[in-house]
């Protein structure tokens, strides 16, 4: 079992899963939950290395887990630098949830080829043309993301992808 994000970087979570993909093993990807009052450990400075090389990594026996994982760093990224970084979503979409591209195809403006180019001050003026268009959804976390009182131009305030409240919270 591996958490992330909670106190690495991009290229120490890349090191240890490396290390696992080499040695043949069989991962389980943990996301860290916030714990009320405690504040996020996810440093400011979490996009040290180059992303594609993460996006490269493969786990044959655990896909869907790496999948998690994928999407996690693809809210991270939309909300440090305001678009989706298109190698990664169609990393991310390639075999599973193929109709979610269609939401990117039909919504431009959040996509971007270039890595690491921060665009949150435009984001503002995108949430007029955001399109529904043939019912899909936006990605994880965008409606909220864009709800925000937080000028989206503001620095990143570290605790942004992980939700406040865990999933089963409440349930036995």
């Amino acid at each position: 079992m591996t958490l992330y994000g909670f106190d690495s970087r991009l290229s120490e979570d890349y090191e240890r899963f490396l290390f696992i993909r080499q040695k043949g093993y069989i991962p389980f990807f943990q996301q860290y939950w916030l714990i009320e009052g405690v504040p996020s450990r996810l440093p400011e400075d979490y996009f040290d290395m180059d992303l594609n090389e993460m996006i490269r990594l493969t786990f044959y026996s655990n896909g869907q887990n790496w999948e998690k994982y994928l999407l996690w760093i693809n809210t991270l990224y939309f909300q440090r630098y305001g678009r989706y970084y298109r190698p990664l979503f169609e990393i991310l979409y390639r075999y599973n949830h193929k109709h979610r591209l269609e939401w990117f195809r039909m919504n431009p403006g959040f996509v971007s080829d270039e890595l690491y180019q921060d665009h949150r001050d435009s984001v503002p003026e995108l949430r007029g043309k955001l399109q529904h268009g043939v019912g899909l959804p936006p990605p994880r976390g965008l409606v909220q993301w864009l709800a925000r009182e937080q000028p989206l131009s503001a620095p990143p305030t570290g605790d942004c992808p992980v939700p406040t409240e865990h999933p089963f919270s409440g349930q036995l």
